[in-house]
């Protein structure tokens, strides 16, 4: 059909499905975005860190890093516009427009400082809706925006009146907290958030209602109270995703108090409800990188090329964890894997490798051809088979990596819940804990301090650590004899690691670790003390 012949009717369906896809688009962003509206589209940006000489490539945050995407995909292009550049006439046979048209019609008026076209767009939305429920819905938005514009400086007593109107008006209590949020009167945001979660709410409204509550309180300075608020929802949630989401903006002001420990164990925990989310891996990973959880990253980087062997920014970074464990064979395979999807940042982490060290293919294209020579040097031979044992090597440490990093990923699940679940328990930790050897531990606790210790003349291990629920993050320490004769002894320098209480309370697991160094220890609580303290 030539382009003259297409009917009024068909640019009207055009135009209406158009309108549709869009007003659905922004209910959704209404529906589940924390800060509704305040932000049209959220941009990647990236980062570049330093790990030795080779840089860590991190997109934005556990909400907001996209999937990466093969070059062939980036490379797409985009499909022709087939919206119409002017708004067809109406006629008198077209039918009215839909609510959820007039719905996005308000609020581009709103985005785009056209607050007279909003107000009609509001009126005419209003007349078009005939259920209730909807309308004051939409009443409420209407105020948020005003509010939010600065077109209303009576929004919020207009929302509070109008909640009064509704039975139970929580879905409205949740607009007045916002509009504080946004004048920074947090105190009373938390008073409006509080009253929204005595209604009758869905379950997502009550995960979107605490996790609002939360953040007022961190907003204000009172971190430990906006992390209690999430703990104790923890204890409440029934799915995966509202699990993850609590896990999510915990870690998130773990990150804003710069403690990148208790941010990669929380990332790690998020992980348990939502295996296959690759944003979520690749946020827990580049955090546990920073916290030198080097075999936990790594088995995390592995499970997201899993996912998506096209990841580049993982790929890179891979490469990187692989050149800080000593594995520059490995490291400089995943650089070039990442090179090969467009990653610069490997390339510019290649070149630096290539400068001093690794090679592996051009050693072997080296040595094969003067394999070929007529006589080749002794030399050769050697080198081959150093060429062959430096892989055996580093492919026999990549599997005990995988392994300790399975083993931490096992003990930092666990280690959250007795961290994160609030427990009644008073000192759990206090008596007499036998060593799978025999070794005899006191635990003592002052207050929330805890201090753990066996000791002989010339031997002896000790931990101490500030308690936390069922959890301790400890600094370990071992002594040994020192000379032949045994004579004199001296602690060793504290490891950082981590302990944390069964849930029966009949044993404690305890873990440090320094890069490809790890170390587990179960202690059995003593019932009946049948050993003596300092045996071996």
């Amino acid at each position: 059909m030539p382009p003259d012949a297409i009917s009024n009717e068909t640019i009207q369906a055009i135009a209406s499905l158009w309108k549709l896809v869009a007003a659905i688009a922004f209910l959704l962003v209404v529906i589940f975005l924390k800060e509704p509206l305040q932000q049209a589209v959220m941009k990647i940006r990236n980062f570049r860190f330093k790990k030795g000489e080779s840089e860590l490539s991190m997109e934005t945050g556990p909400e907001e890093v996209e999937r990466e995407t093969s070059p062939a995909k980036e490379k797409k292009q985009e499909p022709p516009e087939l919206i119409p550049t002017e708004e067809p006439t109406l006629t008198e046979d077209m039918p009215p427009p839909k609510p959820s048209d007039l719905l996005f019609e308000m609020w581009e008026s709103f985005d785009g400082g056209k607050f007279e076209e909003a107000e009609q767009a509001f009126e005419r939305l209003q007349k078009a809706e005939s259920d209730s429920v909807s309308r004051g819905r939409n009443q409420a938005l209407y105020y948020w925006l005003m509010y939010k514009n600065g077109r209303d400086t009576n929004a919020i007593q207009k929302l509070e009146d109008l909640a009064k109107q509704e039975e139970g008006g929580a879905q409205t209590l949740y607009w007045v907290a916002i509009c504080h949020e946004h004048s920074r009167s947090y105190t009373k945001a938390i008073d409006a958030y509080r009253r929204a979660l005595t209604g009758n709410i869905s379950t997502a409204d009550r995960l979107r209602y605490t996790v609002g509550l939360a953040k007022c309180y961190v907003a204000m300075g009172n971190i430990e109270k906006g992390l209690k608020v999430l703990t104790t929802a923890l204890t409440q949630v029934t799915g995966p995703e509202e699990s993850a989401e609590l896990y999510r903006t915990i870690a998130d002001i773990y990150e804003k108090r710069g403690n990148s420990t208790l941010r990669a164990i929380t990332l790690q925990k998020l992980l348990e409800s939502v295996p296959e989310d690759t944003v979520a891996l690749f946020s827990a990973s580049y955090a546990q990188s920073e916290a030198n959880l080097s075999c936990l990253c790594v088995v995390n980087y592995s499970t997201l090329l899993g996912f998506n062997p096209a990841h580049n920014s993982g790929l890179n970074n891979l490469g990187v964890e692989c050149d800080a464990l000593g594995l520059p064979i490995k490291s400089i395979s995943y650089y070039k894997r990442a090179s090969e999807y467009g990653e610069t940042l490997a390339m510019s982490n290649l070149a630096y490798h290539y400068m001093r060290q690794g090679f592996e293919l051009e050693a072997q294209e080296l040595l094969d051809k003067a394999r070929k020579e007529d006589a080749p040097h002794r030399n050769v031979g050697q080198a081959m088979s150093a060429l062959a044992d430096k892989k055996a090597e580093e492919n026999k440490a990549w599997d005990k990596i995988i392994t300790e990093g399975m083993k931490q990923k096992e003990f930092f699940w666990a280690y959250a819940d007795a961290y994160f679940l609030p427990s009644d328990q008073e000192q759990p930790f206090v008596g007499r804990w036998s060593s799978p050897t025999g070794k005899v531990f006191i635990i003592s606790q002052e207050n929330d301090v805890l201090t753990a210790q066996w000791e002989t003349e010339h031997e002896g291990e000790k931990f101490e650590g500030t308690v936390h629920n069922l959890a301790v993050e400890i600094k370990y320490q071992r002594k040994k004899g020192l000379g032949l004769s045994l004579s004199t002894s001296g602690w060793s320098a504290a490891k950082e690691g981590f302990a944390y209480l069964s849930q029966d309370g009949s044993r404690i697991h305890i873990h440090t670790s320094e890069k490809q160094t790890t170390f587990f220890l179960e202690l059995n609580r003593l019932e009946v003390d049948t050993a003596e303290p300092g045996g071996n």
